[in-house]
Formats: structure tokens, sequence, C-alpha cells
């Protein structure tokens, strides 16, 4: 599922990751260093206006290294079937992984858990993208996807510990902590940190992200943008 990303450019073409190198960068397990924000000129977003304790939270997110933050609602996050249809076509997770269809939920019962939310935070990470010089593609811009995924985590977590009892969080791309997912089946290996992505679920990250007033651009060029959720009660 690589809609989120923007690996998937407006001729349908996907960039994926080869399996053998499928395992997380082992930069995931580090903790992301603390980051000042002065002089980041982020942009200003018609988001929802936070309250007290999500205003933190946004900063707490922005202190982690995430390029932008904002609230949006619930109801605005839309979400399509065919999203799912269209990134499930010749993926390699596909059937394999236990964060991606038909692992998890449709997207019927995803919008049915989503109505129980009221607000969410929308991340981007930004980051540069360059061909791998060893040959094997934007190998890159999978490492920059783990840091997102890092960052959902302890974002997830920290609303938790700030009285948001079912923050939940969703990454882009899919989930690569294992070198190898054990597939259907069998237990996950990293059940507390384990996320599945806003696509496998059905959102459109594109039409969700243009209707937050951060358009994505394709095809993509110099610079890769990776975007996340963290759904608050």
């Amino acid at each position: 599922m690589y809609e989120n990303g923007g690996l998937c450019g407006g001729n349908g073409h996907r960039v994926y990751p080869q399996r053998a190198s499928r395992g997380l960068h082992p930069a995931f397990w580090r903790e992301c260093g603390e980051k000042s924000l002065a002089g980041r000129g982020l942009p200003s977003v018609p988001f929802l206006k936070p309250d007290e304790l999500v205003n933190e939270l946004i900063n707490y997110s922005l202190e982690l290294g995430i390029t932008r933050a904002g609230v949006i609602r619930a109801g605005d996050i839309i979400v399509r079937e065919e999203v799912v249809s269209a990134g499930c076509a010749g993926c390699p997770e596909y059937g394999h992984n236990l964060m991606c269809p038909p692992s998890i939920p449709p997207p019927d019962k995803f919008r049915e858990m989503l109505a129980s939310y009221s607000k969410g935070i929308l991340l981007q990470l930004e980051a540069p993208l360059r061909p791998d010089p060893a040959g094997n593609g934007y190998s890159e811009a999978f490492i920059h996807a783990g840091r997102l995924h890092s960052m959902v985590c302890r974002i997830e977590r920290r609303g938790r510990e700030m009285g948001f009892v079912r923050a939940r969080g969703f990454i882009g791309g899919c989930c690569r902590l294992c070198g190898s997912c054990p597939g259907p089946g069998e237990r996950c290996r990293h059940p507390e940190t384990a996320r599945s992505s806003m696509e496998a679920n059905g959102i459109s990250v594109v039409e969700t992200c243009a209707g937050a007033g951060w358009p994505l651009e394709f095809p993509v060029k110099d610079r890769v943008t990776w975007t996340g959720l963290v759904l608050l009660d």
C-alpha cells in the first residue's frame, strides 16, 4: 500500500521495496532525538483550533521531527473502498503482512470505528528523495517511513499518557518492523508497536490531505512525503 509516501504517481506506477530488504532500518529502534523548532517556518494550515492538550501533543510531534501536524475532524477523513482494492493490486504485502489486507478489518468496519472518534492529528514527514547508489531504487524513502512509524507510536503513547486513552495511530506505506512478517495465522512479533497504514484501512491520503490544505504533488521528484494519523477521542 504505497499511495502514502507519494510513491504512487499520477500514472499509477508504484515503487516497492525489495522483499529481501523489508526489515526496518535500525534507526527505528532508537529514540528520535529532540530538535529545536526555531526557524523552521512551518506553514499555517486551516485546521480546527486545538484545545490546550491537543496543542501540547502537536508541539510534541514537531519536537520529534514531524514536518507538520494539525488537528482534523474525524468526519473529514475520507475513506474509500477503492483505495484498498487499488493498493492491493500487485502489492507484495497483500496476504503476507499482518498489518495489511486481508488481515485487517475492511473499510466499512474502519468507518464504524472512525465514527467513535471526534478528531485526530494529521502528521506529515518530508525528506529528500535520492536514488540508492546500490541500485535498489528509492530504498531511502522507506527509511523515512520507518521514522514516521516510530514517531506515530510515540505520539500515540504520549496522547494516552495525557488522557486520550483511546489514541490510535496509523502509519504510511506498511508495517516493516520485521524483515519478514510472520503472516496470516501467526502471532505478531511486535504487537505493541506494529501499526497498519492509513491507506490499508481505506483512507484516501491524497484527498484527506488536500482537504486539510496539504496537497500532495505527483509525480514525486526530489522529496518524499509520508503521512500518518493519530486518532483522539
